[in-house]
């Protein structure tokens, strides 16, 4: 019994001394070969070891990528590659398998799309903005340069990430959406019917947005001028003379339209005169629209431009925004040849005017007429206060219309003073 203890105790003597001697080398030959890679980023860590992604490999790929070498040898293994044209990252999963997974682990969670900036339109003309937000993403290329520099059987890596600039900053959205231009036009003396025409036609483009490139038609937005369509019975020029039609005011519309777009710096591609001079415009800045004329017009700039357009208190209004412009747009009308119009006395012996005059000493202006002109058109642009540039519009020959004046032919009674007249209907305006 004594010869078996005495046994054991030299059996466990040589293992304490073999597990003493032998065991901290087999350690560091583990050591030799193994890579662990604690990664940083804000609050979080990842680990990586290359011992726990060698299950899956076949012996050809532990052998041929030399998997047990030390990390000198993995070192030298990466540089080689480098110089044979291999990325940093290519030379890297090479020796390390499985390290792609990992990093494309810490982009799920890290990577996030930058977020565009906003700008929604409102009828009021006004904008509602949202701020953009940058981006980030892993820094892969930086990060595969920062462990072969630091390629160690255990390292630390701080993740490194770029930031992504969002395509459409909140700057950008408010250079985007700047007043351009804006023109407004007045229909004091226009009865009901017309100024309902008018307004109707412009709530058509009234919160419109036109992106880049996009041509658009003055009548296919507004539709055909109809009762059924709303429209009503007023005054319109025909062959040089008014007579009552449906839809009459929406040439006041398309012509405070049209000189919005010009100090917008829209581009035109067609545009009619009248053959008439308006009394809302100067000439060569007036635009007819019928069924066989149209105000076509392209967004020629780099962004969407958006048409607030408004009609109140007898004032027709049209704002056009869009990117900002560097320079002042004003309009020139030039005329060249002018030719008076002549007044045309109407008695009224048949009563036909009764509701506007009725004795010999009253006078009302059934039509203040339009002188026969031929005007030029051109734009001047103008930079810092000086003139940069004059773009030509167009030469317009207008026809001439007679004023038109109705006397009453009743003898005034004695008993009715001179300052009371009867009601009165206003003048046609000029279409």
């Amino acid at each position: 019994m004594k010869e078996f203890t005495k046994k054991i105790v030299i059996i466990l003597m040589l293992t304490i001394c073999f597990v003493s001697i032998f065991l901290p080398n087999f350690a560091n030959a583990e050591m030799t070969w193994n890579v662990a890679v604690k990664v940083i980023y804000n609050d979080k860590t990842w680990k990586y070891s290359l011992n726990q992604h060698l299950t899956s490999l076949s012996e050809f790929r532990i052998k041929n990528a030399q998997i047990y070498s030390s990390v000198k040898t993995k070192r030298k293994i990466i540089t080689e590659l480098i110089n044979q044209g291999y990325t940093c990252e290519q030379a890297v999963c090479y020796v390390l398998p499985s390290i792609r997974e990992f990093v494309s682990s810490i982009e799920k969670e890290v990577n996030f799309a930058p977020t565009n900036a906003t700008a929604s339109f409102t009828r009021q003309g006004n904008f509602n903005y949202t701020k953009d937000k940058d981006g980030i993403k892993v820094d892969k290329t930086a990060f595969f340069q920062n462990l072969i520099e630091n390629l160690d059987n255990s390292l630390t890596l701080y993740l490194p990430t770029i930031n992504i600039v969002a395509e459409k900053t909140y700057q950008d959205m408010l250079n985007a959406t700047t007043l351009r231009g804006q023109f407004s036009t007045t229909f004091y003396s226009s009865g009901q019917a017309r100024s309902d025409n008018i307004a109707r036609a412009l709530s058509n483009f009234n919160g419109l947005i036109i992106p880049k490139n996009k041509t658009i038609s003055f009548n296919d937005i507004v539709g055909e001028r109809t009762q059924r369509n709303g429209y009503k019975m007023a005054k319109i020029i025909v062959d040089g003379k008014y007579v009552d039609g449906v839809g009459g005011g929406v040439c006041q519309a398309s012509t405070t339209l049209y000189n919005a777009l010009l100090l917008a710096d829209i581009t035109v591609n067609k545009r009619s005169p009248h053959s008439l001079t308006s009394s809302y415009v100067a000439p060569s800045f007036d635009c007819m629209v019928s069924s066989t004329s149209n105000l076509v017009f392209v967004n020629n700039t780099s962004s969407d431009i958006y048409i607030y357009a408004c009609v109140s208190d007898k004032k027709a209004t049209i704002k056009i925004f869009g990117e900002k412009l560097d320079y002042e747009i004003k309009r020139v009308s030039k005329i060249f040849q002018k030719e008076s119009c002549k007044e045309s006395v109407i008695i009224d012996r048949e009563g036909k005017y009764l509701d506007k005059v009725k004795y010999d000493d009253e006078r009302y202006i059934l039509s203040y007429g339009s002188d026969a002109v031929t005007s030029i058109g051109e734009l001047h642009y103008f930079k810092n206060d000086k003139l940069e540039k004059i773009k030509f519009l167009s030469k317009d020959k207008y026809r001439g219309c007679d004023r038109i004046v109705v006397v009453g032919t009743q003898k005034r009674p004695l008993n009715i003073p001179k300052n009371i007249l009867p009601n009165q209907i206003e003048p046609i305006p000029n279409e």
